[in-house]
């Protein structure tokens, strides 16, 4: 059995590796240059959801089961405007265009409460909105995402999200999240397409 004195000193040790071990012993703050980025990847595609498309109607969200971007996504221009709406540093968008080089396949792994369904491009494509909401009836639609591009360290992140909902009918956006207080927060949209 340990003594008060050796236990003290054991709980001392423990509370001084766990405040400055993380921060590198500078500021006390656990940095979040260690975090997961496909993990955080859903904790963005999350939030995003949970700020932006989920309401006591949506029981179900339809999402393309792989990420990708619309045409736009060699259009340095559209970059470049994002860049300009947000006021971000380029290190996000270069991590963006490079996250999105190539389709990724999506899991379930969303953090919110109604059914997710996968469902792949060439599916959702030849599926008329009438068959669709026959069997979605509860989903706004379906969601196309990109993959999630961050900020160096780890404190923003830019994902685009598109929501087709009818013929003619839907928009995209792409919202940028900061991370306040270990969760990330939608602060800033900007609409790049709208039917």
């Amino acid at each position: 059995m340990l003594s008060k004195k050796t236990l003290s000193t054991v709980l001392v040790l423990f509370t001084l590796v766990v405040s400055f071990g993380c921060g590198g012993g500078t500021s006390g703050t656990t940095t979040t240059s260690l975090a997961d980025p496909e993990t955080e990847a859903y904790l963005v595609y999350s939030a995003v959801f949970r700020a932006k498309y989920l309401n006591a109607n949506v029981e179900q969200i339809v999402i393309q089961d792989q990420t990708g971007l619309p045409d736009w996504e060699n259009d340095m221009k559209r970059l470049d405007h994002i860049q300009e709406a947000f006021a971000v540093e380029r290190d996000i968008l270069d991590d963006f265009s490079a996250q999105n080089k190539s389709p990724r396949s999506l899991k379930d792994d969303f953090d919110f409460s109604v059914e997710v369904v996968l469902v792949g491009q060439e599916e959702l494509q030849r599926t008329d909105w009438e068959t669709f909401y026959d069997t979605y009836p509860t989903s706004p639609g379906w969601v196309e995402l990109s993959a999630v591009g961050f900020s160096s360290d780890m404190s923003q992140a830019l994902v685009y999200v598109g929501n087709p909902t009818y013929y003619l009918a839907g928009a995209g956006f792409v919202y940028l999240l900061e991370k306040q207080n270990g969760t990330w927060v939608v602060v800033n949209e900007v609409m790049m397409w709208v039917s």
